[in-house]
């Protein structure tokens, strides 16, 4: 069997016979990878202690017929802060959630990969407070990465641009994309417009815009609703224009019910 070598984040572990794991990856080459680890759920398995969920391992594979094999495994960032209580590795389940629906193994997002490894550890590393935040500037850069961005300056129909005044309102729609301006709202034959707070919004662009050490600064106890808010924003964003909807999501979202 032919061997290769590949770096990945760990996504996904589903059992298989007595001792056997399948693992889902994202590779660092964009693509997704479904392989076994032979003997892995073994007590004191060297192999399986390199796999846990969220980190990212330098693997040696051989290639089967349905299936790759992984015949080594090596700890490259554990990311151990992703798993050190339940409202942490919820936050990072959205982010291998989102990565197992929107990658294949026939198509390359090389992007999505040093996205992932930073939105983790940026969530391993915050407090509480800001899991929500970062969890949700994730899911707005990766789907702004798979081609999905909000128009937020500059209307989403004619390109014109929309007068963005702090604490007022826009017409926004998820629909048709973005701000609509007065005339594009006006003319349109569906009427899927919403006035939405500009801060709101203005907040969205600095999740777009912003790098997740900037964004760090705010998680903090004070601007904990912050978090909500655009987590409502990116999870109806990613359903109307990926139509996915993620159990990680719905499950981090019930946490502060």
């Amino acid at each position: 069997m032919p061997a290769y070598r590949a770096r990945a984040l760990v996504l996904k572990k589903t059992k298989l016979g007595e001792t056997d794991l399948i693992i889902t990856l994202f590779s660092e080459a964009g693509k997704q990878l479904r392989a076994i680890a032979k003997g892995a759920r073994r007590p004191g398995s060297k192999l399986g202690a390199h796999l846990e969920l969220y980190s990212v391992v330098d693997l040696l594979l051989h290639t089967g017929r349905t299936l790759d094999v992984i015949t080594e495994a090596r700890s490259w960032v554990t990311n151990e802060g992703c798993r050190k209580d339940i409202e942490h590795s919820a936050g990072a389940a959205v982010v291998v959630e989102l990565l197992d629906k929107v990658s294949r193994d026939n198509d390359t997002e090389t992007r999505l990969f040093p996205l992932s490894l930073e939105a983790l550890r940026c969530i391993g590393d915050i407090q509480r407070c800001g899991i929500e935040l970062i969890a949700a500037a994730y899911i707005l850069k990766a789907t702004a990465q798979l081609g999905y961005r909000p128009a937020l300056l500059s209307c989403a129909v004619c390109g014109s641009l929309v007068n963005m005044v702090a604490g007022g309102k826009v017409a926004f729609s998820l629909l048709e994309g973005g701000v609509q301006c007065q005339a594009c709202k006006s003319s349109g034959y569906l009427d899927t417009t919403v006035l939405m707070d500009t801060n709101r919004l203005l907040w969205v662009q600095t999740l777009l815009q912003g790098r997740f050490l900037e964004l760090e600064g705010y998680c903090v106890e004070e601007d904990a609703h912050l978090g909500l808010s655009m987590l409502d924003f990116a999870q109806r964003w990613l359903h109307s224009h990926l139509a996915i909807n993620l159990k990680a999501l719905d499950f981090l979202i019930s946490l502060d019910a």
